[in-house]
């Protein structure tokens, strides 16, 4: 009677294993990314915590909160009350009305909103960010070398890099919240060499974020991390029209 090796054995069953991960975890971010794109509003509440690698050692850079707006018609309203990196702390809102943003820094000294022409792909854009590597980390990667609305506006035409290593982790806990976990990589906008690893806990019933970790690696290394928490969901409700009035 002859042995067969355990491994060629089990080889194929974990290479299944592997296959049906994969499968369930891109299912789950396709249909968050469909649920967002598809929604005519979009609101919800958010808590953001970056730390910054340091050797060995993770050490805390910034904290952040705020609201998120969306309305089709390209229409936006987001608040941060926190710091971004290096940024001072401090409370900022963009504002679109469709064809204009605003940008209103909330600070002893008092100025005027700086405005300019709203991208067309600005509502999108942040939409996106929602099933991919979150509200902070979107803002973080497009404020350098110009405004947030130019950053974003240059990548109008640009195909989107679809993500890949999708993982399904299966289920964890998150207050009362028994979340469905999933992971994958995505490519970061206009840097060579580095990308997001995303975690996502996504709630049982609505599908939508309850948590993320986002691990920024720039030539194979951590940079920095981001976690970020999500409450007060609401896709497709009425939202006052005065939220999207410019300043």
């Amino acid at each position: 009677m002859k042995y067969v090796p355990l491994f060629l054995v089990l080889a194929p069953c974990v290479l299944l294993s592997q296959e049906k991960q994969k499968n369930r975890a891109e299912a789950l971010f396709k249909e968050l990314e469909a649920k967002l794109s598809k929604a005519d509003t979009i609101q919800c509440k958010y808590r953001a915590v970056m730390q910054v690698k340091e050797g060995e050692r993770e050490k805390e850079a910034s904290k952040a909160e705020g609201l998120l707006l969306l309305q089709k018609g390209n229409k936006l309203h987001f608040r941060l009350d926190g710091q971004i990196g290096l940024q001072n702390p401090g409370k900022v809102e963009f504002t679109s009305d469709g064809t204009t943003v605003a940008t209103v820094e909330h600070k002893a000294e008092k100025r005027d909103p700086y405005k300019e022409k709203a991208p067309a792909n600005l509502g999108s854009a942040f939409s996106a960010s929602l099933a991919r590597e979150g509200l902070l980390a979107f803002v973080a990667t497009h404020i350098g070398g110009g405004t947030l609305a130019e950053n974003i506006g240059d990548e109008q035409d640009r195909k989107k890099v679809p993500p890949s290593g999708f993982r399904a982790r299966g289920k964890e806990r998150i207050g009362e919240v028994q979340a469905e976990v999933i992971e994958f990589q995505t490519r970061v906008p206009r840097e060579k060499d580095t990308s997001f690893h995303v975690t996502l806990w996504l709630h049982p019933k609505t599908s939508l974020p309850v948590k993320r970790v986002v691990k920024l690696q720039t030539d194979r290394k951590e940079a920095w991390t981001v976690t970020e928490t999500y409450e007060d969901w609401k896709l497709d409700e009425k939202i006052d029209p005065a939220k999207f009035k410019v300043p």
